[in-house]
């Protein structure tokens, strides 16, 4: 896994954590994130999910220009979500394992 790949599924992984209070596998969260995302970044995820499950090789020209606007777009709304929850009164959240 390239740390392209490697990072836009790991922002994907603690976007659903923060937002589920879950912890998934990257594919799983990669698939989570896919219906979260603007229409203009699920290529970018579909490619990352492919290519870290195994199903493609790894290539990224085509879609260059739209990696890091979609790993800022997913680091907004995890800092958001981060910003929230440490305004909140309840100061106690679980995380819990998700088995898929």
């Amino acid at each position: 896994m390239s740390v392209k790949n490697g990072r836009i599924t790991t922002l994907a992984r603690i976007w659903r954590t923060v937002e589920t209070d879950t912890i998934s596998s990257k594919p799983a969260a990669a698939s989570w994130s896919i219906k979260q995302l603007p229409q203009e970044y699920i290529l970018v995820m579909h490619r990352a999910k492919a290519i870290c499950i195994g199903e493609e090789k790894e290539y990224w020209d085509d879609i260059k220009a739209l990696i890091k606007p979609c790993a800022d777009f997913i680091s907004d709304k995890i800092n958001f979500k981060l910003a929230r929850i440490n305004l909140s009164e309840n100061t106690y959240k679980s995380i819990n394992m998700l088995n898929e």
